[in-house]
């Protein structure tokens, strides 16, 4: 009976302690409520999105419209949302940050031309507080795509890397929250040390350890969109990541299952080696 009655009296302290034994079946039973913070989120969203629409991201984890993220590294999320309109540059990200009273606003919008937004990430690559935004997107009418990845580090965003590709991925190898490696897959096997389209015995350079001038004199060849014609972007991408402590391979996008021995740091393409400390 004394355990009985102890058990009795532990429900209606929990009851007690949660609230419920002063709710009605209708208050139990009842859709909750929007917190303030949310409703003040949607209402200023909503006000920034006049003349917009909505537009997810394509591939990948993150095809929500509206994502979150720390992206200046204050500890306090910041939240993402893809839209278009039908301006010049029409694919828009508009970034919004929690001010101190509780109230947001609209940090910034980054305006970009294209047709759709095909992936985004978020990785750390260069250290600093806060994640990066990487944005891959489709130019209208043709299958060419852009990777473009912003820093908002110092509370506004900062253009690191924009170049061609066919598909991109980000990885950290040694799970410490940073990322390891970015892999750029293109119609191109790797850095050639000529022109492979004009010299049929040119040879891919498996490991670049510095991206000098003779470097970029050899992606200085003519080439296709996603060849030889854009690989100073990438090469410039390669700069950016190296220095960060990032390595960068650049590989053929039509062998997908590379990506397993590129991982592995196999001789796959041409691996961009990251800077020493």
């Amino acid at each position: 009976m004394k355990r009985r009655m102890l058990f009795l009296s532990l429900i209606l302290a929990a009851s007690l302690l949660t609230g419920c034994g002063y709710r009605t079946v209708e208050q139990m039973y009842a859709i909750p409520r929007r917190t303030e913070e949310y409703t003040l989120l949607q209402k200023t969203i909503e006000q920034a999105m006049e003349g917009l629409e909505f537009a997810s991201p394509t591939y990948g984890d993150n095809q929500q419209v509206v994502q979150s993220a720390d992206l200046d590294g204050d500890g306090k999320q910041e939240y993402i949302v893809f839209a278009r309109g039908k301006s010049e540059k029409p694919l828009k990200i508009l970034v919004f940050h929690e001010a101190e009273n509780g109230a947001y606003f609209l940090m910034e919008m980054l305006q970009m031309n294209g047709a759709a937004f095909e992936q985004v990430d978020y990785v750390d690559m260069d250290g600093k507080p806060g994640s990066e935004l990487v944005v891959g997107r489709r130019l209208s009418d043709q299958m060419m795509r852009v990777a473009a990845v912003f820093s908002f580090a110092d509370g506004q965003s900062e253009q690191l890397i924009n170049t061609i590709y066919a598909k991109f991925f980000t990885a950290d190898m040694d799970a410490n929250g940073s990322a390891d490696l970015l892999v750029l897959l293109s119609d191109i096997d790797g850095l050639y040390d000529s022109d492979p389209h004009q010299n049929p015995g040119a040879r891919i350079i498996p490991t670049v350890k510095n991206v000098d001038d003779h470097i970029y004199a050899l992606a200085g060849g003519t080439g296709s969109a996603l060849g030889s014609g854009g690989m100073v972007t990438k090469l410039n991408a390669a700069v950016i990541a190296t220095e960060a402590g990032c390595e960068m391979v650049i590989s053929n996008g039509s062998k997908p299952e590379l990506l397993y021995d590129i991982a592995q740091g196999k001789p796959v393409g041409t691996r961009f080696l990251r800077k020493e400390a």
